[in-house]
């Protein structure tokens, strides 16, 4: 028998705002940081409200910086940690049973009751939990990656969040994002998250319709907002001595963005260079009430907002951070634990800090790290692969490898090797298919519905936006949708081509996307049943009343009329990009191999580029419980 599984299945004037005296309100925990007294370089006034007058003030060490806590009743912090736990080795049950054992020992059988039996932990996670209870903290944040997760959590984990409460310590499930949004709102008032901010503040730079100019000079607009928000992620033209001042972006600055995202700038440096200071200047501006999605995190580092102080701060998929949220959770908790797996990390195209785990490392001042290398989920033969690719990560970042070890309970597994054109009909109910890529996963997923299977492909998002580049070419049939898309693909590859700097990411998604139309298409009688083909392929999650379809992070139905609005995920083969895939597992796992779109793909170049590739091949080979199998073909 397999052992249980630990793993959870998881500013200046125009602000009109004055200074002002106020006391912050938070569902975290009542805590004044008075750091605000500083206003943004080149600022006439200062920004967000002054701290309540006459309240003791006491000095703890945070991170890098002493932060000034003003809480009398604030708990002194132990040392923060960092946890590297490799693939399926329990983190986030290790983290939020921890909690209850370090916190609550005197309701401890209750919560093993809550549990359904008595974990007993690893010698390597009896350290993280020792680690644990260092601190005896009243206010304990779980920052989770995204909000599905945080509302998959608050169900799962309510009954323990309630028996904590009651012996008076107050645990939450958040996002970084989330907090970061409350702090704006504590501060300001309410505001509105819109993606589309950078743009209108562009079209008012330039005092010009933003639709229209996307359609005369989309190069502007689009390396603009790239570059604006790779700025926010990154924290350009901030210093925490001197803060936020666009005037210090430089040219220099703007250009290794440019390099290293590979941003197509053309023959419009200059006038896109000019722009984004002056749009992150203007993004200070609040009068709106509007904000995006980076300046969640971005604006309270930048305009330094009084963020409350948790006792600690619990910080999952550490690896995944970009350097503003790294700011942000410095400030947000008096004690941090961090816990991540570097081999994990692959958003480093989406500003991710690729070396985020040792920047946090040394920023949170730990000297050595706590370990999670024992899965209790990969079969013998699984990890024994995986330890393969590991070597040669670890390789590549200098480092000596550290061992990848299986429970002694675990499955012995199995690894094999399948052709393209006979492995689907070993594909049964429950199992998962990756690739690198999109467009082979939707040919598959058709054939097997073809072939009278239920199957569908994570990503919903990215099918409500084939629809409506579908629509947006108004074919006439799916022979001309056809002609329609190879026109559009020849003629937008020969212009990323002539660029100085081509973008082999925008070459890929471009063949992507052409090839995911021509999968729909292929045996399509009308446009209508192509749209459908995407509408039943791209299942997301599905309501079970009304059976109306939402995106894999939505939580509830919009229907209030439904008898139960929580989402469930569709049964049958699931298809999913090894992005998509992080935090999944299945008992078998098929890897699709296509010849040009094969994990590491061949279209990788820079160093880190490369090292995130061969991240992928050990996620998508640490999915796999009892198989994992390599599908090669052409």
């Amino acid at each position: 028998m397999r052992a249980h599984c630990w793993n959870s299945h998881r500013a200046d004037d125009k602000l009109g705002l004055i200074a002002r005296t106020k006391k912050i309100k938070s569902d975290l925990v009542d805590d004044w940081t008075p750091a605000v007294n500083s206003p943004v370089r080149g600022s006439s006034t200062l920004i967000g409200p002054a701290p309540p007058p006459n309240l003791e003030r006491t000095m703890f060490q945070e991170g890098t910086k002493s932060v000034v806590n003003t809480t009398p009743e604030a708990v002194p912090a132990a040392p923060n940690a960092v946890v590297v736990a490799f693939a399926g080795t329990g983190k986030t049950f290790t983290q939020i049973v921890g909690v209850g054992w370090a916190f609550g020992q005197e309701i401890w059988p209750e919560i093993i009751e809550g549990i359904g039996f008595d974990p007993v932990p690893s010698p390597e996670q009896q350290l993280v939990w020792d680690a644990l209870r260092e601190s005896t903290p009243k206010t304990v944040t779980y920052c989770a990656f995204n909000r599905s997760i945080v509302s998959e959590f608050s169900d799962s984990w309510g009954w323990m969040q309630d028996k904590l409460r009651d012996i008076g310590l107050n645990l939450q499930f958040a996002t970084i994002n989330g907090l970061g949004h409350r702090v704006i709102c504590n501060t300001f008032g309410r505001v509105t998250p819109i993606s589309w901010r950078t743009e209108n503040i562009i079209g008012e730079i330039l005092a010009c319709n933003t639709r229209e100019m996307k359609r005369r000079d989309p190069i502007t607009i689009e390396a603009t907002g790239k570059l604006v928000g790779l700025c926010k992620l990154t924290l350009v033209g901030w210093t925490d001595e001197n803060g936020f001042d666009a005037d210090q972006i430089t040219h220099a600055d703007l250009d290794e963005l440019a390099d290293h995202y590979e941003i197509d700038l053309n023959d419009k440096r200059d006038k896109v260079y000019g722009l984004v200071p002056e749009v992150l200047r203007r993004s200070l501006d609040l009068q709106k009430r509007e904000i995006d999605w980076d300046d969640q995190n971005w604006l309270p580092v930048v305009l330094d907002l009084p963020i409350p102080k948790v006792d600690l701060l619990l910080v999952d998929e550490g690896q995944d951070l970009n350097r503003c949220k790294q700011q942000f959770c410095l400030r947000a908790g008096r004690r941090t634990v961090l816990v991540g797996d570097i081999n994990q990390a692959v958003y480093g195209f989406a500003g991710a800090d690729v070396d985020s785990i040792p920047r946090m490392q040394n920023l949170l001042k730990v000297d050595n790290v706590l370990r999670l290398t024992e899965t209790r989920r990969c079969g013998k033969a699984i990890v024994a692969v995986a330890n393969q690719t590991l070597k040669r990560i670890h390789h590549m970042r200098g480092e000596t490898h550290v061992e990848f070890t299986a429970h002694e309970s675990n499955p012995n597994g199995k690894v094999s090797h399948a052709k393209m054109d006979t492995y689907a009909d070993t594909v049964e109910d429950g199992d998962m298919v990756l690739c690198r890529v999109n467009a082979p996963l939707i040919s598959e997923a058709l054939k097997h519905i073809k072939a009278g299977r239920k199957a569908l492909v994570r990503g919903r998002d990215f099918g409500g936006q084939l629809v409506k580049f579908v629509d947006r070419m108004k074919p006439s049939d799916p022979g001309d949708l056809v002609e329609q898309v190879d026109n559009w693909y020849q003629s937008e590859f020969k212009k990323e081509r002539r660029k100085r700097n081509p973008s082999d990411a925008k070459l890929i998604s471009l063949e992507t996307k052409r090839d995911c139309i021509y999968a729909f298409a292929e045996d399509s009688l009308t446009i209508a049943e192509i749209k459908a083909k995407m509408e039943l392929v791209f299942c997301g999650k599905v309501c079970p009343c009304c059976d109306k379809r939402y995106n894999e992070s939505a939580e509830r139905c919009g229907n209030r009329s439904c008898k139960t609005q929580r989402l469930i995920t569709p049964k049958g083969i699931l298809h999913s990009s090894i992005h998509r895939a992080k935090g999944l597992e299945a008992n078998r796992v098929f890897l699709l191999q296509p010849k040009g779109a094969s994990v590491p793909h061949p279209m990788a170049k820079s160093t880190w580029q490369i090292a995130q590739e061969w991240h992928c091949l050990y996620i998508a080979q640490t999915r796999a419980i009892e198989e994992f199998t390599t599908v090669e073909g052409v």
